[in-house]
């Protein structure tokens, strides 16, 4: 599987999609990552085991541990790595 990155607003390179298949963009913008689904649920694994919440959302992070491309635009991509983006919430109006 393949992770899909783009820059927010503030210029982070944050998951905005993923492909099952192989994927290639023209686009200058996108950056993409090989990774698993096994992976990106440890990365929300550590993330609830370092106490971090889904700021936003209504469920618990246990819920992207079980299911975490339903939760992608939590990931960012931080020198060359996928990590948790605490700051990061659904609700705008949420600081």
């Amino acid at each position: 599987m393949q992770l899909i990155f783009t820059p927010d607003d503030s210029g982070t390179n944050r998951a905005s999609g993923y492909a099952t298949v192989p994927y290639s963009s023209d686009s200058e913008e996108e950056t993409v990552a090989e990774i698993t689904e096994d992976v990106l649920a440890s990365v929300f694994q550590e993330a609830q085991d370092n106490g971090a919440t889904l700021k936003g959302a209504d469920e618990s992070i246990d819920t992207a541990v079980d299911d975490p491309l339903s939760y992608r635009d939590y990931l960012i991509l931080r020198d060359g790595e996928i990590v948790f983006d605490e700051s990061y919430s659904r609700n705008q109006n949420e600081g």
